[in-house]
């Protein structure tokens, strides 16, 4: 075989080795847009799921520390109603029954309040990292352009997703005027 032949089957051989590793090439960089999308969607539901639970409990527990208030001025109203007119009997009924609204009921749920909105706010930061990490893998001169061009990344559902954040009105309205409204928070 002569040297020019084994350097055309070289030369070819290696063609082909650079446009199978191209390809693979090419096919990670689809599998890491992927596995950005898959991760961003899966952290768009657990962030669901947290808002779920939050209004689910907070209703629930809102619900009870209400009619456990409601249940003891109902309690005291029918003593007044039973005793009225005779008050040595209401101030012995009085201290009898001891009728007093618990205030751990409404630390607790002031608790609840705090650690739900926590799980809630580190649900959205994970969101947030992640939609993040995507935009910079994305952004690479290589991959990103290859993701985008080839294979068109990011999804519409993964830019909706990425640029989503749960927000208050006021808060809203704060970023977009640059003023902060005063808040009164024991209203």
């Amino acid at each position: 075989m002569s040297t020019g032949l084994k350097v055309g089957i070289a030369g070819v051989l290696g063609f082909i080795a650079m446009s199978v590793m191209l390809v693979i090439f090419i096919v990670t960089v689809k599998f890491q847009a992927e596995k950005f999308e898959n991760q961003l969607e899966a952290s768009y539901q657990n962030m669901q799921n947290v808002y779920a639970n939050v209004d689910k409990t907070l209703t629930s527990s809102g619900l009870t520390v209400s009619k456990y208030g409601e249940t003891v001025i109902n309690a005291i109203k029918e003593g007044i109603k039973r005793y009225e007119g005779q008050p040595n009997l209401m101030m012995q009924w009085v201290q009898e029954n001891n009728q007093q609204i618990d205030s751990s009921v409404w630390k607790e749920f002031q608790k609840q309040i705090e650690s739900l909105n926590k799980s809630f706010e580190m649900e959205q930061k994970s969101k947030i990292s992640i939609s993040q990490a995507y935009k910079d893998f994305l952004e690479t001169i290589f991959k990103g352009q290859i993701a985008q061009i080839i294979w068109s990344f990011p999804s519409k559902e993964a830019t909706k997703i990425m640029s989503q954040v749960i927000q208050t009105q006021d808060t809203k309205d704060s970023f977009e005027t640059g003023i902060e409204k005063p808040k009164d928070y024991l209203r």
